[in-house]
Formats: structure tokens, C-alpha cells, sequence
């Protein structure tokens, strides 16, 4: 499974499954058509994968289906970095009043 290209753009989350072979959650993703990418084996019941952001929802019905416990880890992309930007938009402004 590779990296998705353009997943940093639209936005991607590192998802931790934890049950009794968490290697089954992922496998259905990829019956539903939800590409994932990067998993890795964490222990004997728990394992991580990337899903871009839009197939979240579809995740949650997966998840509905299934007896596993998912948690949403990692958030990356340029919108989430934009957010965080701008809520320290207030520390910022002295820095770039000084400097000009």
C-alpha cells in the first residue's frame, strides 16, 4: 500500500484500531474502497493506518459493523496548519510589527 498522492492537501489522519486482529478493520476498508496507507503493527492487538480525511465518515460505519475501538490520532494537512496559525495570529502580530 502506498502514500496517497495530494493526502497532505486534502488532509489525511492516523487512525489506531485496537481489538482482536485489528489487520481485519483495515482489510475492510479496502473492501469498501477506502485507501489506507503506512500500516504498522503497534502490538498484539493494536494497529495504525493513514485514511484521508473525507473517508472518516465511512470509517464510522465501518466501525458500526465491527467490535473494534478506533481512535483518531494524528490530524496533517495545510487547513489544519492554517487553523493553528491562526489562532496564535495574536502572538504573531508584535513579531512582524517589529521586524518591518
Amino acid at each position: 500500500m502506498k502514500h496517497i498522492q495530494g493526502a497532505f492537501i486534502t488532509g489525511y489522519i492516523t487512525v489506531v484500531v485496537k481489538g482482536n486482529t485489528p489487520e481485519l478493520f483495515f482489510q475492510a476498508c479496502m473492501k469498501h474502497k477506502i485507501p489506507v496507507w503506512n500500516i504498522k503493527k503497534i502490538g498484539k492487538d493494536t494497529c495504525e493506518g493513514n485514511i484521508k480525511l473525507q473517508h472518516v465518515k465511512y470509517i464510522k460505519k465501518i466501525k458500526k459493523e465491527t467490535d473494534y475501538k478506533i481512535s483518531l490520532l494524528i490530524k496533517r494537512d495545510i487547513p489544519f496548519y492554517l487553523n493553528v496559525l491562526f489562532e496564535k495570529k495574536n502572538s504573531l502580530l508584535p513579531f512582524f510589527y517589529v521586524s518591518f
